[in-house]
């Protein structure tokens, strides 16, 4: 995976440092903000040519944000439970928060892509995003 908090480098000890790690967290989300957004492009695009390929491809970067969201999660949780002063843990909270909203946002672009082939095939398929 592309970042090093979705593969498994972000460092335990850097929750040592609050200042590191939610540095680490913002350029962390700042890759799932740049897949989130290419990614509900793609499925809006779907809207004007469907293409299988880039269908498939919205499910698997979707696949990807949850991850995204799982481990940037997890790893701020841990964080919470370390000495921080208040502006960081007002950042850390706010990270939690839009996370979850990313995450919510791409199951919105999921969304639109199934929509996409409903409005083709008339079936509806339950895709386990």
């Amino acid at each position: 995976m592309t970042s090093s908090l979705v593969g498994s480098e972000m460092c335990i000890r850097d929750r040592n440092y609050p200042a590191l790690a939610i540095g680490q967290c913002h350029r962390a989300m700042s890759g799932m903000a740049r897949k989130l957004r290419k990614n509900v492009n793609r499925a809006m695009n779907l809207l004007n040519e469907y293409q299988q390929d880039k269908f498939d491809k919205v499910q698997r970067k979707e696949n990807l944000i949850d991850k995204y969201e799982s481990r940037l999660g997890e790893y701020l949780m841990k964080l919470t439970k370390h000495e921080m002063n208040s502006a960081q843990t007002r950042q850390a909270s706010l990270y939690l928060h839009t996370i979850n909203d990313f995450e919510r946002i791409g199951d919105h672009a999921t969304n639109i892509a199934e929509w996409v082939i409903y409005s083709i095939t008339g079936e509806h398929n339950d895709y386990n995003h």
